[in-house]
């Protein structure tokens, strides 16, 4: 006899714990699912990124548009690590706790037998699935190419149905005539539960200065649409689904919500759960929590206080920018514009070039901005290649400030990570703290180049090696040998550049008996959305995108984080 989900959904103690987060936003890391099962506390169902039997890397980015605040465009195309890694990272999490909340697994296959696979593969780790059939731009035979057909649908439930007892949602596409026809075909083949909506669309957003399409997705550049804009669609959709199943059958309702007049709305249509996802652009990554629990408290008592957590601003719309001019220098180059950007150290902007994608970039100077990119895919090609007069697309900033400490500073940086020093330097002089940079590069060409644009006036020691940057980390622990230990230890140290340079720089730190909490490192996570929807940026339950991407080396320490497995 299978298990019964009501069974399964009663270790949750309604009113207080009946959100949900939504499959591919912010709980797609094991890390983030661990803080938001111990912190947040009204959030009762914690749902997976949607995975599949093997790695897919998604589209290339940008993966998000906001044609208007609160009110999305996405294709991230699915990416996620594959069955074999995510049952590991899963088996992992749930070894290192026992969660409070129900880990509902997403999946997403082409076919029955690939969702009984992936069924049996992560049967092991989930209170609960949801079978994606419903994502609207992932590749044919995926998602809303299921979902919308309900010789389809059938099918697979009952196959899914006969491998396992574990309770299982369907999440469906509200792109379909009769949602409820679906709803009910899914329910009656074998399904526990219904999640809805996923995104409406998919639609091609257009950016307004150029007219070219946002979106990388191979699919015409199309993506669902999320936010604010579909809300009355999701409330509709979630009606038609509860006057088709009736009363008894559990429904996650989702779509739009970020207040608790929405979220008593979408009670009211039907949803005994509560899904929460683009609202999370607008809510501080550490508020998270307070958030979701006021809004709980907000729906019982008809407050409103829970809005005191949200800033409404768009998170997501480019500015048009003008090349000045591009000096390189064999494969780098600093590109440097006719107006100003501001930045602080830890944050950074997205540099966009239409047809061909966007990075992240760090400012390198701010009057007129200056960026330093080392020529290493497509987006950096197109980029050095610019000429004066071209147009330059830009979004951001993105990250909090990292604030100066200590009674002095160094920095120790290699590679594009000098494009930190003019932020660094300008932060400390405000804060009248003093600061030396440790600079290593490849050869005396880029130590001009970089002279000349982005370091004048900054009092640095300069090195160059014809095959690394490494010869500078030689001089920084000769340095380090002359001054006292108390000097040692109130100084603060900034450590950027490439992975195995930081490694080196922080073991030379500690070697020196300075305390981690003094070591502060540039991480270059993987980041997609910038604006704290997507989780790929994810570093323990920080993103980077959020909360910047200077941390101290104790919180990696105090959390067994290895430089590895966050920088990309």
């Amino acid at each position: 006899m299978k298990k019964s989900p009501r069974k399964v959904l009663s270790r949750l103690k309604k009113p207080k714990a009946f959100f949900a987060t939504v499959s591919g936003i912010l709980t797609t890391k094991p890390d983030i699912i661990e803080w938001i099962d111990r912190e947040a506390e009204a959030v009762g169902i914690i749902t997976t990124k949607s995975y599949q039997l093997f790695p897919n890397e998604g589209n290339r980015e940008p993966i998000i548009a906001e044609p208007d605040t609160g009110c999305f465009g996405n294709a991230v195309g699915l990416r996620n690590p594959g069955m074999e890694k995510g049952v590991r990272d899963l088996k992992k999490l749930r070894t290192k706790r026992d969660l409070r909340a129900l880990l509902n697994v997403s999946l997403s296959g082409s076919s029955p037998d690939e969702f009984c696979e992936l069924v049996e593969g992560f049967d092991q780790v989930a209170d609960c699935f949801e079978l994606n059939f419903s994502c609207p731009h992932a590749e044919e035979g995926y998602g809303a190419s299921i979902g919308s057909d309900k010789t389809l649908v059938k099918t697979y439930v009952e196959a899914v149905r006969r491998i396992t007892e574990t309770p299982f949602f369907v999440k469906l596409t509200p792109n379909v005539p009769s949602i409820g026809e679906i709803a009910v075909t899914a329910y009656r083949a074998g399904a526990d539960g219904i999640s809805g909506i996923n995104t409406v669309g998919p639609e091609v957003y257009k950016e307004p200065i150029t007219g070219e399409p946002v979106l990388s997705n191979p699919k015409g550049n199309a993506g669902g649409k999320s936010g604010l804009w579909i809300r009355e669609t999701a409330l509709e959709k979630i009606t038609e689904i509860r006057e088709y199943l009736g009363p008894d059958v559990p429904v996650i309702g989702m779509g739009g919500i970020f207040s608790a007049e929405d979220a008593r709305a979408m009670l009211k249509a039907g949803a005994d759960f509560i899904g929460l996802g683009s609202v999370f652009a607008f809510t501080a990554r550490d508020e998270i929590p307070s958030f979701t629990s006021a809004l709980a408290e907000d729906i019982k008592h008809h407050n409103n206080r829970s809005a005191a957590f949200i800033t409404m601003e768009r998170k997501a719309r480019y500015k048009h920018l003008t090349v000045d001019f591009s000096e390189v220098w064999n494969d780098l180059a600093v590109l440097k514009t006719k107006e100003n950007l501001f930045g602080e150290p830890g944050q950074f902007y997205f540099l966009w070039v239409p047809g061909v994608g966007e990075k992240p970039f760090t400012l390198a100077g701010e009057e007129p901005a200056r960026f330093l990119i080392r020529e290493r895919g497509a987006v950096s090609h197109a980029l050095c290649r610019l000429k004066s007069g071209d147009a330059l697309m830009i979004r951001g900033p993105y990250g909090a400030p990292a604030v100066p400490g200590g009674d002095k500073a160094w920095v120790i940086a290699g590679g594009t990570g000098i494009a930190l020093v003019p932020s660094l330097a300008l932060a400390h002089q405000r804060n009248s703290i003093s600061m030396d940079a440790h600079l290593g590069v490849k050869n005396e060409g880029e130590k001009q180049l970089i002279e000349k644009h982005l370091t004048r006036g900054i009092k640095s020691c300069f090195l160059s090696d014809r095959k690394d940057e490494c010869t500078i980390l030689r001089q920084f622990s000769r340095d380090l040998e002359k001054i006292s230990l108390q000097e040692k230890q109130s100084t603060v140290y900034y450590i950027i550049g490439p992975l195995p340079f930081m490694q080196r720089a922080a073991g030379i730190c500690i070697e020196n008996r300075i305390s981690s909490s003094s070591i502060f490192l540039c991480l270059e996570t993987r980041c997609m959305c910038g604006i704290g929807l997507c989780g790929e940026c994810s570093c323990g339950e920080k993103l980077t995108c959020r909360d910047g991407t200077i941390l101290p080396l104790s919180y990696l320490e105090e959390r067994a984080i290895a430089l590895e497995e966050v920088c990309s």
